[in-house]
């Protein structure tokens, strides 16, 4: 079996990991099922690369998942998005179900032959060595990260919101002369249910969003 055609069996083996139902994400977003204690983590990874002329995108990406995550990992050939000709979604299945951990996109002259490998929250929270996703990434063809979400739980009220905005009001956000855009949704007259300070935005390449989701969670005395 060539390596292309494989691809196209990885639907039935996330179809019989989930019982025979249709796989479908169950988390979205940058949720994520584990949260490592201390510093921060990765929360989201976009990579594109150039693949080499006899290189199956999908399968690559697959090849590392397996050696990122373990255990068992399973494709599922569909469309590209995003403009690329070419596009397999990833899962891994838990208790029976097939979870949606990624995806990777490939192919057509829109976007000049590159390849993307899109790494859900998930995803993310799963891998075992980051170590080795850098040497992987390092070892590309023009590689260039185009998405990077880091997240940081202060579990016991380490840093408040009350200090993200004593930064923002001390110019520690400062970029090219003056300070970035802000917005603060969520409950600030009432803060019993979560606050929320939003600086910067995403089509500007950086936003920092600072929450108390202890609160926003149920719990009004969560650090």
């Amino acid at each position: 079996m060539s390596r292309p055609s494989a691809v196209a069996t990885y639907a039935a083996q996330a179809k019989r990991a989930s019982g025979g139902a249709a796989a479908a994400a169950l988390l979205t977003g940058g949720e994520s099922f584990q949260h490592p204690e201390g510093g921060a983590k990765v929360d989201w990874l976009t990579v594109t690369f150039l693949p080499e002329p006899d290189e199956h995108p999908g399968l690559n990406c697959h090849d590392q998942l397996l050696t990122w995550l373990g255990g068992s990992v399973f494709g599922e050939e569909c469309a590209g998005m995003l403009g690329y000709d070419h596009g397999v979604r990833y899962y891994i299945p838990v208790n029976g179900t097939p979870i949606f951990i990624g995806r990777c996109d490939w192919g057509g002259d829109f976007k000049k032959g590159r390849a993307r490998l899109d790494l859900s929250g998930t995803g993310c929270s799963k891998v075992a060595d980051w170590h080795a996703v850098r040497q992987w990434a390092e070892s590309l063809i023009q590689p260039v990260i185009t998405r990077v979400d880091l997240a940081v739980d202060c579990l016991q009220g380490e840093f408040s919101i009350e200090d993200a905005v004593a930064w923002y009001q001390g110019g520690e956000f400062n970029a090219g002369g003056r300070n970035p855009r802000h917005s603060t949704p969520g409950d600030w007259l009432n803060p019993h249910y979560g606050r929320t300070l939003e600086i910067g935005r995403r089509t500007n390449g950086k936003m920092l969003r600072a929450y108390e989701k202890g609160r926003q969670l149920g719990d009004p005395d969560s650090p």
